[in-house]
């Protein structure tokens, strides 16, 4: 009986320990189950199921799959530079994926649905600060915003020597991810189209280059790029201040860097945004005469 009692309690000390050692250092194993067009990969891994494996945003981990093996941090958010790595977390999302901010991750690594992906924790909360800083969520329902110009993030774009009524920005009337394509269809029935899926980055990225072309100063499209997020996360331009110049800074003034083929170090201050803008355009396949009757338009 005493020999029994000692076994039992043996054998429930190394599930202890098992347990332990589970919780300190968690690990997790699915597979890709779609490539989305962006090059995501999303997994079979439930968030609910990352959370209880002992994973939590701003944690840093190490994914193994295909040809990549490489460290990355686990947002709800874009939240690195262009280029880099990121789990993704996303409220909305069943599932996490592995990404790259503004890059093909299932063709970088070389990995299709069906094939394995292993996520292992390499440091707790070792990117909590970013998190927190960036930590944004918004609401598909209409009712939470305070007009249909805002909840379907439409509206015109009049900065440097664009005319009024001429341009205009918006969500998608398409795609229905963000549950805004009635509203934003009826909208652009009435005035007309730049959009993407939230009219946040890809249509910010054609309207800064409109923009730039039409003698637009930095300031001026940096504060239109940020109108976006003002609309969809309700933050306050002075109360949220450091989490609106750290989006500007990972992202439209990435956009106006890389266009005008300045170093990340550069200072836009001193550049002719407009002649860049023509530069970057006519190098991509337009014409001159094209972009004088754009901006004749325009004006």
């Amino acid at each position: 009986m005493k020999k029994k009692l000692i076994s039992l309690l043996l054998c429930f000390a190394m599930q202890c320990v098992s347990m332990f050692a589970v919780a300190e250092n968690p690990a997790v194993t699915g597979k890709v189950i779609e490539v989305d067009k962006f090059g995501h990969a999303r997994l079979d891994i439930t968030i609910e199921e990352f959370n209880a494996a002992g994973f939590e945003l701003g944690d840093i981990v190490t994914v193994k799959t295909g040809t990549f093996e490489g460290d990355m941090p686990c947002f709800d958010g874009f939240y690195v530079e262009s280029g880099e790595y990121m789990v993704r977390a996303q409220p909305g999302d069943e599932t996490i994926s592995v990404c790259i901010n503004y890059g093909n991750f299932a063709e970088a690594a070389g990995i299709s649905p069906g094939d394995e992906v292993t996520i292992t924790l390499k440091e707790k909360a070792g990117a909590l600060t970013t998190q927190r800083i960036n930590s944004l969520v918004y609401t598909n329902e209409p009712t939470d915003y305070d007009s249909d110009e805002v909840f379907a993030n439409f509206r015109p774009v009049t900065v440097g020597d664009i005319g009024e009524g001429k341009l205009y920005r918006s969500c998608s009337p398409v795609n229905n991810e963000c549950g805004r394509r009635a509203v934003a269809g009826r909208l652009i029935e009435q005035a007309g189209l730049i959009h993407c899926t939230e009219g946040k980055d890809r249509a910010g990225f054609g309207s800064m280059i409109v923009e730039m072309l039409m003698g637009a100063s930095e300031e001026e499209i940096v504060s239109d790029y940020l109108i976006s997020y003002l609309n969809y996360y309700h933050l306050d331009a002075e109360a949220d201040a450091e989490k609106l110049e750290n989006i500007a800074e990972k992202n439209i003034r990435k956009m106006l860097l890389t266009v005008a083929r300045l170093e990340d170090s550069a200072d836009l201050a001193s550049c002719d945004l407009a002649a860049a803008a023509e530069d970057y355009q006519i190098a991509h396949g337009m014409d001159a005469q094209a972009l004088t009757t754009l901006k004749e338009k325009l004006r």
